[in-house]
């Protein structure tokens, strides 16, 4: 994956186009969720000159809306930094199935730590984690018929501080508008969604 890849032109209209088919699509409401779209339209056409890639840092690509999505963390900040996450026992199989086919197939990718394995939550696709740091341990596990192992699962707000410029916007902007899908089938109320959504500016 190219850690410094961004969204096209063409992408960001696609991104946005399929967002408003979706939310009005599945809308139960009468709110107006065009600004949101709008915003997040704006926000990545203005992120467009953003620095995207870390020398040492992260890449996954999840499909959102039919595109997808560049992210970029960088993960030495990350353990660097006293984050107080929990740390819980995780079923190995859970933790392998997040893995794409090419990672699962080179085991000797880079290592960040041989602390817990980190996961970042992506509440707008399937699956909704990726393994920031740990793709070999869980091979390792895997091939030692290990049951869990230890892992620290930080939440969108949590690790979107650890992203490149560019890749907090977008990553913004997907949990805006999957926090809109919530808000137009009344999942979540008007408030809940101010209170999740993100800055994009």
């Amino acid at each position: 994956m190219n850690p410094n890849r961004k969204l096209t032109k063409q992408e960001v209209i696609r991104f946005c186009n399929e967002s408003r088919l979706r939310l009005a699509y599945i809308s139960t409401t009468n709110y107006d969720f065009e600004p949101i779209v709008a915003s997040c339209e704006h926000a990545l056409n203005e992120a467009a000159d953003l620095p995207q890639a870390y020398l040492s840092g992260y890449t996954h690509q999840p499909d959102f809306m039919g595109v997808d999505i560049p992210l970029v963390w960088d993960v030495s900040k990350l353990l660097e930094t006293d984050t107080p996450v929990t740390t819980k026992a995780v079923p190995v199989t859970y933790l392998r199935s997040l893995m794409t086919p090419e990672i699962f197939d080179d085991p000797y990718g880079q290592s960040f730590s041989r602390g817990p394995i980190i996961l970042a939550e992506l509440p707008f696709c399937l699956p909704n984690a990726c393994i920031l740091d740990g793709n070999h341990r869980v091979l390792d596990a895997v091939r030692n018929g290990v049951a869990t192992l230890p892992t620290k699962l930080y939440y969108d707000h949590d690790h979107i501080k650890f992203m490149s410029p560019y890749s907090k916007v977008l990553f913004g902007a997907c949990c805006n508008i999957f926090y809109a899908s919530l808000l137009v089938e009344s999942k979540i109320s008007l408030d809940e969604f101010e209170n999740l959504s993100f800055e994009l500016a």
